[in-house]
């Protein structure tokens, strides 16, 4: 019985294992499509493909290159909550301060398109 369990939990061990490696050649795959759609400038194509690297596996990493891409195709409120999500997954980040001053401008782009679209037309027809 004891020789049963143990066959047992060596088959379920080298299932996680061999789900493991495909999750990371997935994540790995999807990397390098976004690498590429970054480098050609497609970077809102860029973030769906980080955003699949990260389904597959959840580096944190990844949530930092989803946020560069949505700031590089000027989607401020994408890549202001995928700035704050790599902080919150990666508190101690080697580069915390870059990320938050991004946040806090970020944070002011965001309020002066605001302000500007709640502002009363300044001209007549």
């Amino acid at each position: 019985m004891r020789r049963g369990w143990f066959v047992l939990f060596a088959v379920l061990s080298l299932c996680a294992v061999a789900r493991a490696d495909n999750d990371t050649a997935e994540a790995r795959r999807h990397y390098d499509q976004g690498s590429t759609a970054y480098s050609l400038g497609d970077f809102t194509h860029a973030a769906e493909e980080y955003k699949a690297a990260y389904k597959a596996k959840p580096d944190p990493a990844f949530l930092y290159n989803i946020a560069q891409a949505y700031r590089l195709a000027n989607d401020a409120p994408n890549a202001l909550f995928f700035y704050k999500s790599f902080l919150h997954n990666l508190p101690d980040a080697p580069n915390r301060p870059e990320v938050e001053d991004r946040i806090a401008k970020l944070e002011a782009q965001i309020a002066a398109q605001n302000a500007r679209g709640k502002q009363p037309p300044s001209t007549t027809i």
